[in-house]
C-alpha cells in the first residue's frame, strides 16, 4: 500500500467552491476530488467490495476505503462504488459493478480502481474478467489502478498479466470454498448446527454468565443458542389440532385464519394487516424434521451447495447428518409422517401465470447484460420482455443508460431465422452425411452382385447366364 505523508484529513470531501484546478461542472457532486494535488482532468471509479455481511466494516474493508485518498494524491477525482456482502463469483448480480460499468460506457467515469483485481471478479469459469477488461480497453483506453500500479490494458504486457491474476482469483475462490465447506462438514458431525433462519416456534437466546453478561465468541460474537420460543405454544398446538382434523391443506389454513390463530407472517394488503396461515409454510412446517426433535444439517435436494459437499469428500451425505434433540420438538415423529402422506404425496407443485412467456430467462440486455423480465402484454395483446434497468432514473444503481426492450414474436423471429440454422447446421450435414454413405454403400451392393466373375488364375471366366455345356468348356473356373 502507498501512504501519502501529506494527505489532509478532509479529502473525503467533495471541492465545490476553491477547486483551482478545473470547473466544478465537468464533475459530478457524488466524486471525490483531490484537494492537495492538481486534478489531472480525470474521474476514476473505484470499486470496494466484500463477500459477506460479516465482512462488513472490518479491516479489509478500511484497507479498501484507503484506496480514496490513494487515488487523489495521484490527481485523480474519485466516484466510490461500494458494493458490500456480494460474491465477485458473477457479475450480473453485483448492481454497483455493473452500474460501474454502464458508467464507464457512457463516459461518466474514465478508469476503474481496485485494491486489487481479485475485488473485481473471482469467476473460476473465466467468463466476467475478459468482458470487464475488455470494457476498460475500449472505454477508458485501458486505465486500470491498483496499489502500487497503473495499468494500461492496451498493452499486451499489462494484459497477459491481468489474465493470469484474474485467472488465480477464480483458483483461490475454489480453495477458499473448499476450506469452508470442510469447516461446515467437521462443524456438522461435531455439534448440532441451524444455518436457517428462525421459524415459527423457536428463537435463539443469548448464553449469559455467573454475572448475567453476554458470553463473547473468540469471533468477537455474541454466544446463542436454539431453544423453543414458548410464546408459540398455542400456535402450534392449534395448528397440530387441524392438521390432524382436516382433510386437505385450504382447509387447515382456513381453520386457523377463522380461528384468530397467530400466523408467522403478514400477507401483503392495504390498511391493517391481519395474520394469516398459507398452505405452502404449512407444508414447509410438516416437512422439517425439526419439529419433531430430530433437526437435520440438510433437508433439501442435491443441488449447488450439495455438489461443494461432493468436492470436499465423496462419501458425505448431508441429509443423513441429523442429532436427537427432544427438547425442541412440537410433535412426534409419527405425528409428522402420517401428516406428510396425508397432505404431500399427491401434492404437485405449480404455478399459473396469467401470462406465459416462453423466452424467460434466454435474453438478455446487450447494455448492461442482466437477463430480461417479463412485461405482461402491449396494446396489439403481444407479449414483450425488457431489461430490468428500463425507465428507472439515473440515480437509481437499477438504471440502465439503454435499457432495451422487444417483443416476443420478434425474438421467436430472429431465433428461427438465424439461430435455428446455427444450431442445427452441423446436424444436417451429419444426417445429409449419413444418407449418402447409406446410398453410396447399397448401390455398392448392388453392382457386386451384378458384377462379372472372373478367375484369378488364366484369365478363363464364366457370367450367370451363361448354359451348363458352356461352363462345362471352362471347368478350370
Amino acid at each position: 500500500m502507498v501512504n501519502d505523508e501529506n494527505t489532509d484529513t478532509d479529502e473525503h470531501k467533495p471541492l465545490k467552491a476553491s477547486f483551482e484546478f478545473g470547473e466544478i461542472s465537468e464533475v459530478d457532486e457524488a466524486d471525490l476530488l483531490p484537494q492537495s494535488t492538481n486534478w489531472n482532468g480525470k474521474t476514476v471509479g473505484c470499486y470496494i467490495r466484500n463477500s459477506t455481511s460479516a465482512q462488513v466494516g472490518n479491516d479489509r474493508a478500511a484497507f479498501q476505503a484507503d484506496m480514496v485518498p490513494y487515488l487523489q494524491t495521484l490527481g485523480y477525482a474519485v466516484r466510490v462504488y461500494d458494493e458490500q456482502g456480494r460474491s465477485a463469483g458473477t457479475l450480473y448480480r453485483r448492481k454497483k459493478a455493473v452500474g460501474m460499468l454502464a458508467d464507464l460506457e457512457a463516459g461518466r467515469i474514465d478508469g476503474v480502481a481496485v485494491v486489487e483485481v481479485s475485488r473485481l471478479t473471482r469467476d473460476e469459469y473465466g467468463f466476467d474478467a475478459p468482458r470487464i477488461g475488455e470494457k476498460i480497453r475500449r472505454f477508458a483506453h485501458g486505465l486500470l489502478i491498483t496499489y502500487g500500479q497503473i495499468w494500461d490494458l492496451r498493452r499486451e504486457a499489462d494484459w497477459q498479466l491481468y489474465q493470469i491474476q484474474t485467472m488465480a482469483s477464480g483458483w483461490q475462490k475454489l480453495s477458499i470454498r473448499k476450506y469452508l465447506f470442510q469447516g461446515l462438514k467437521r462443524a456438522a458431525e461435531d455439534r448440532p448446527m441451524f444455518r436457517k433462519r428462525n421459524r415459527i416456534g423457536y428463537k435463539r437466546e443469548v448464553v449469559r454468565d455467573g454475572r448475567g453478561e453476554p458470553v463473547i465468541r473468540r469471533n468477537g460474537r455474541v454466544y446463542t443458542v436454539f431453544v423453543k420460543d414458548l410464546t408459540w405454544a398455542d400456535s402450534m398446538e392449534a395448528l397440530r389440532r387441524e392438521l390432524t382434523q382436516q382433510g386437505t391443506m385450504p382447509d387447515v389454513a382456513a381453520a386457523l385464519n377463522a380461528a384468530g390463530v397467530p400466523a408467522p407472517w403478514l400477507p401483503r394488503g392495504v390498511g391493517d394487516r391481519v395474520w394469516q396461515w398459507r398452505g405452502a409454510y404449512i407444508r414447509s412446517i410438516i416437512s422439517d424434521p425439526l419439529y419433531y426433535g430430530e433437526p437435520a444439517f440438510m433437508t433439501s435436494q442435491p443441488g449447488p451447495v450439495w455438489d461443494q459437499f461432493i468436492a470436499v469428500d465423496p462419501e458425505f451425505d448431508p441429509r443423513r447428518v441429523c442429532w436427537k434433540l427432544p427438547e425442541l420438538a412440537w410433535w412426534t415423529k409419527n405425528e409428522a409422517l402420517a401428516w406428510r402422506h396425508k397432505f404431500l404425496d399427491d401434492y404437485v407443485k405449480s404455478r399459473h401465470r396469467k401470462h406465459h412467456h416462453l423466452l424467460l430467462g434466454l435474453l438478455v440486455c446487450q447494455t448492461c447484460g442482466r437477463k430480461m423480465v417479463k412485461q405482461g402484454l402491449d396494446r396489439t395483446g403481444d407479449r414483450y420482455y425488457r431489461c430490468p434497468g428500463y425507465g428507472i432514473k439515473g440515480d437509481d444503481v437499477r438504471h440502465c443508460p439503454k435499457g432495451q426492450f422487444i417483443m416476443e414474436k420478434n425474438a421467436l423471429r430472429l431465433l428461427r431465422d438465424y439461430a435455428l440454422p446455427v444450431l442445427f447446421a452441423d446436424v444436417r450435414a451429419l444426417a445429409e452425411a449419413a444418407e449418402r454413405n447409406a446410398t453410396t454403400h447399397a448401390m455398392s451392393r448392388r453392382n457386386a452382385g451384378n458384377s462379372n466373375r472372373l478367375t484369378s488364375e488364366n484369365g478363363i471366366c464364366w457370367r450367370p447366364w451363361q448354359t451348363a455345356a458352356t461352363r462345362l468348356s471352362s471347368r478350370r473356373c
